[in-house]
């Protein structure tokens, strides 16, 4: 376990730690230069391929694309080579398993998965620390029958999207089924070694980023959400001990919502629609795969602007609120007014970007493709030369526009790259009130490498992510019910997370409707559980 964890996450303290040593106080001007050209670059090549080719000849696009990569890559190693220095001196002080288990919280366990090859191929194991104290690992099996036991149950959860009626039941039923086979291998032997706790920190790696462990089935028609276990997610078993630290904590709050995309043309083609969800719109992807998404358009999300006011409303004194909405929510308003908050919320659409899932969001869905991008456990082979933070991000103001904007300006397509450049060390909490914001490209060791690895370098404390497409309204009554809890009632995260997601669970068995986790778990939060 000792060895996972000092390795686990390695390249994301490696660019964190660069970035934070490029914004330390104390930096020399020439370092500062080197980070304000690698975010030059990196906006440079997201929006040379968020835009694609447009009228240019291919060979003049890729040249620049080849160039703006070059940029970056070139910049990437002149901050490496300048912060080398504070980069030694973190490596050295690594916390290692004695420091992790001895910063647990009282009356909490800890859940680390990890994949390792064998002489008979991948397999998990789960290492934990339960109520006796004592460090176990415990076997949980073969690797690809852990992926297909997750990416069957994801697709039961995505299939079950009727309300009512006899479609509904079947779905639930066949999410139920699924669900408790996934629950047998990867949670119930952990639980039996957990013992006695109120709480349990998790570990995810590889697929298990994409599973809500609390909307797996329980007994009867409950779900583990329903008990009385409380569950959240870390990246590293490291994050313990560095979030015990003191940390500078930013002030009020930043809203976005109701964002104005710009003018929505004619949908390209149109496939089938399913019973009791709308049509789809068929886009077709540019010679670079769905990089280039020139052709998806975004539509309006009128719960979202309601959403935003509600929090603000939520929030209390109005001088730590700043609510931005329609066309000033831009890409750069986001850059300019995001450092020094210490609440980030935006409501709008999100994209992970996948060939063969190029589809612009559903009507009343906020974003783009599904689970299917984050359970598949490597890129595929069109994508193996772009950076996972280039496939992921949100859209804001006159992000339907963005193929008029230059590579050097503001396109209203906020990739997970630009974020990761930003300075948001006094941010407590990134709530992405968006589709998919959870996903992208699972690697085994190092997360999720879409906008959680990119809001984590960037300094956020804590991010709030959807692991599948969320309804408009859904999404708006699930997050006024999380910050009445933190904010009102004074609840940790954790604790307010599994408020929010036991109201609106509740009130649909009340009122009859479906309670396939698709409506109600797609929120999770994870890093600090306080």
């Amino acid at each position: 376990w000792n060895a996972v964890l000092q390795t686990r996450t390695l390249v994301l303290d490696e660019v964190a730690g660069r970035h934070r040593a490029a914004l330390a106080d104390s930096v020399d001007a020439e370092t500062r230069t080197a980070n304000e050209t690698l975010r030059g670059s990196r906006q440079r090549l997201a929006n040379l391929l968020v835009r694609g080719p447009g009228d240019e000849l291919p060979h003049r696009y890729h040249a620049l694309v080849r160039r703006a990569r070059l940029d970056m890559e070139r910049a990437e190693r002149d901050l490496g080579a300048r912060s080398a220095a504070f980069r030694v001196e973190q490596a050295e002080a690594r916390s290692g398993l004695e420091e992790v288990l001895a910063a647990v919280p009282p009356k909490w366990g800890l859940v680390a998965y990890a994949t390792f090859a064998s002489t008979t191929g991948r397999r998990y194991v789960a290492f934990v620390r339960g109520a006796s104290g004592e460090p176990v690992a415990i076997p949980i099996g073969d690797a690809n029958r852990v992926e297909a036991l997750v990416q069957r149950w994801a697709h039961d959860v995505l299939s079950g999207v009727d309300e009512k009626g006899p479609s509904a039941r079947k779905s639930e039923a066949a999410c139920r089924s699924s669900g408790e086979a996934l629950r047998w291998v990867i949670w119930d032997p952990v639980l039996r070694a957990i013992g006695r706790v109120e709480s349990v920190l998790v570990v995810p790696d590889g697929i298990l980023h994409s599973v809500n462990f609390g909307a797996l089935p329980a007994a009867g028609d409950q779900y583990l959400v329903e008990g009385d276990l409380l569950i959240h997610y870390v990246s590293s078993e490291r994050d313990l001990v560095s979030l015990r630290g003191t940390r500078a904590h930013g002030s009020g709050l930043l809203a976005i919502g109701g964002v104005e995309f710009g003018p929505v043309s004619a949908p390209v083609g149109r496939v089938p629609a399913r019973q009791g969800r709308p049509d789809r719109v068929a886009v077709a992807a540019t010679d670079v795969d769905c990089v280039g998404f020139r052709d998806v358009k975004f539509t309006p999300l009128p719960q979202s602007r309601l959403e935003v006011e509600e929090i603000g409303a939520v929030w209390g004194d109005p001088n730590q609120v700043t609510v931005v909405t329609g066309p000033l929510a831009t890409e750069e308003a986001f850059k300019r007014l995001a450092p020094g908050k210490r609440v980030l919320h935006l409501a709008t659409h999100g994209f992970v970007l996948d060939p063969d899932q190029c589809l612009p969001a559903e009507n009343g869905m906020r974003g783009i493709g599904g689970l299917e991008s984050t359970v598949r456990p490597r890129l595929r082979p069109s994508f193996n030369q772009q950076s996972p933070l280039l496939l992921s991000g949100l859209a804001l103001a006159a992000a339907n526009r963005r193929s008029e904007a230059t590579p050097r300006e503001e396109d209203g397509i906020l990739a997970a790259e630009e974020v990761a450049t930003l300075d948001l060390r006094g941010v407590d909490w990134a709530v992405l009130s968006a589709c998919d914001t959870g996903g992208a490209v699972a690697s085994r060791g190092e997360g999720i490498l879409g906008l959680r690895r990119a809001f984590k370098t960037a300094g956020v404390s804590t991010l709030v992510i959807s692991l599948w497409p969320v309804d408009d309204r859904a999404a708006r009554e699930w997050m006024r019910a999380f910050y009445r809890a933190r904010i009102q009632g004074g609840a940790t995260t954790a604790s307010a997370v599994r408020a929010a997601t036991l109201e609106v669970l509740r009130s649909r068995k009340a009122q009859g409707r479906s309670t396939n986790p698709f409506f109600w778990a797609a929120f999770l939060a994870t890093g600090d559980w306080r």
